[in-house]
């Protein structure tokens, strides 16, 4: 840190280790990046319960992997370069795993009440103090202004338990959100559409990357949405969140910030200006040369979200610093990727030089799991997602009343959701099993519900498994119509069950079943391979053959 009467540092030894004894102790307080943001956020928060997360230093690829040793060296050697970072409010000591609502904190235990009130003061003060996203107007300004800017928005404030990728709580956020539903202006969908990078195009990017042997880093732009300004024709007027302790009563929001549109706008932009072209096919892919004779950069982008690398670590560098300093973008530089999109990446680097990168979703199944209670010891894991013997197809249609019948279609429906999720991202083993189950969302019976919840428990047995992308063996992209010779090279594959999934012979004894046509449709499949599973579909075929 800068004593502010002298350009010189103060020494901080050891201080990833004893950061937190200060913090308890309510000795230090976090969250300031220059002097004026941090007398204004000192009366307002209590260090007790935040979490100092890094000191970032500029032209650092990896702060969250600085030691002290670095830490204290740099600020001996310059210490102009070194600037304290965003800080965020710490999850970890929350007695209820509870989200509430803002005008819920009332109910919360006083402990939880703190970390809550100063988890939304951040957000709040964050956008109005730092990024000036709305300005304060009076009702009687807004009445001057009623008939150009119609009438007023409501706003909400969401809290959200932010997990690591182990799915343990560190940190406490709340994000103050427009009801853009209620929008009275006639928007077409090009006016608003903003693309976002679909799940496969990371993949292949994952593909690209261990092709060359790099692990790639990841980044985030800071309120991302709030870097934009909305033209003037597009000014909107909003009420506070309902149980906002912060707004002055009687007082409007005058919005002149908020667009994932605009924003996708400027961050292209941003990347363009540093010469990164976006892909014809992909809008979220960008690549191209920043220095000249060396490598090109590849980036990813979904929202506020970057995934970025090249085969030198020159070109890597470059973009760290060129982005901050050429475009108006505020960017947090993170590390080698390691939890983006909700998904774990796990990079290992191999003796022989070889580099795999393994995704999973260990977190978001057992927070599944959590949430249908299955997750106790006692529950029994399953080795497959079948049952032996017991196809879904055969399981009977039960007549219930409809209050039963609601609560079983909305049970299904939340755990293929989720299931749904899982098998597109990494888990393509129960992606035909998933698709069988969700066509009987709309009638279901207690025995889908079981079928559904054995899935589950094939998924707690093996939520560390998932998709691994690798080196070794890489090879350019080919297409078989038919299983190729060398099953080492890459290919799409494909197949087909003919017939239905409940393909067993009747007994002698057993009477004529009429059947739902859809039933006795085959399920097809395929995978396209790249270095790992690149992309993958399974499904009932529409048609009768």
């Amino acid at each position: 840190l800068l004593n502010k009467n002298r350009n010189t540092p103060i020494p901080l030894p050891d201080f990833l280790s004893t950061a937190s004894i200060l913090i308890q102790n309510g000795l230090i307080a976090q969250d300031w990046i220059t002097s004026k943001s941090f007398m204004d956020n000192y009366n307002l928060l209590q260090a007790s319960s935040t979490l100092a997360r890094r000191i970032v230093l500029t032209g650092s690829a990896s702060p969250d992997h600085l030691t002290d040793e670095i830490i204290t060296k740099t600020l001996q050697d310059n210490p102009a370069k070194a600037i304290a970072t965003i800080f965020k409010i710490s999850a970890s000591s929350l007695e209820s795993q509870h989200e509430p609502k803002l005008h819920e904190h009332y109910q919360l235990s006083p402990k939880d009440k703190q970390i809550w009130d100063e988890s939304y003061r951040e957000e709040y003060f964050g956008l109005h103090n730092d990024t000036q996203t709305w300005q304060y107007i009076t009702e009687e300004e807004y009445q001057n202004m009623k008939k150009i800017l119609g009438r007023p928005l409501p706003t909400m404030a969401i809290s959200k338990i932010k997990r690591d990728s182990h799915g343990n709580p560190i940190r406490a956020k709340y994000r103050n959100v427009v009801l853009g539903n209620l929008d009275p202006h006639n928007w077409s969908k090009s006016d608003c559409f903003a693309p976002v990078l679909s799940a496969m195009e990371l993949r292949l990017l994952l593909a690209i990357a261990t092709n060359m042997r790099v692990i790639p880093k990841q980044c985030d732009a800071v309120q991302a949405f709030c870097q934009t300004t909305l033209p003037p024709e597009e000014r909107y007027v909003c009420t506070p969140p309902k149980g906002c302790p912060i707004t002055p009563p009687k007082t409007y929001l005058l919005l002149s910030k908020c667009s994932p549109r605009h924003w996708y706008e400027t961050a292209k932009k941003a990347l363009m200006t540093i010469n990164l072209q976006p892909c014809p096919n992909a809008p979220c892919i960008f690549s191209g040369t920043l220095i000249t004779g060396k490598p090109p950069l590849y980036v990813g982008i979904y929202v506020d979200d970057f995934i970025y690398f090249s085969s030198d670590p020159s070109v890597e560098l470059a973009f760290e610093q060129l982005l901050p300093t050429k475009t108006t973008l505020q960017i947090d530089f993170n590390s080698p990727v390691h939890h983006f999109l909700g998904i774990k990446f796990t990079p290992t680097v191999h003796q022989n030089g070889h580099v795999s990168i393994h995704l999973s979703q260990e977190a978001d199944i057992h927070q599944l799991l959590y949430d249908h209670n299955l997750h106790t010891p006692s529950t029994i894991t399953k080795p497959t997602p079948y049952r032996s013997g017991h196809p879904v197809d055969s399981i009977p249609t039960i007549a219930l009343l409809p209050e039963r019948r609601i609560e079983l279609e909305t049970k299904l429906r939340t755990i293929i959701g989720s299931l749904n999720w899982i098998s597109t991202q990494t888990r393509p083993d129960i992606a035909t099993i998933t698709n069988i189950i969700a066509q009987y969302q709309s009638s279901p019976s207690p025995g889908h519900i079981d079928a559904a919840k054995h899935v589950l428990r094939y998924l707690k047995g093996t939520s560390d498994l998932g998709i691994t992308f690798t080196s070794q063996h890489n090879i350019p992209l080919e297409s078989f119509v038919k299983f190729p010779v060398a099953p080492d090279q890459l290919q799409p594959f494909s197949d087909a069950n003919w017939g239905p999934q409940d393909a067993s012979t009747p007994k002698a004894n057993d009477s004529p079943e009429e059947i739902d046509l859809f039933k006795s449709r085959s399920i097809s499949g395929f995978l396209i391979w790249l270095g790992g599973s690149l992309h993958w579909v399974s499904k009932r075929q529409t048609i009768t053959a």
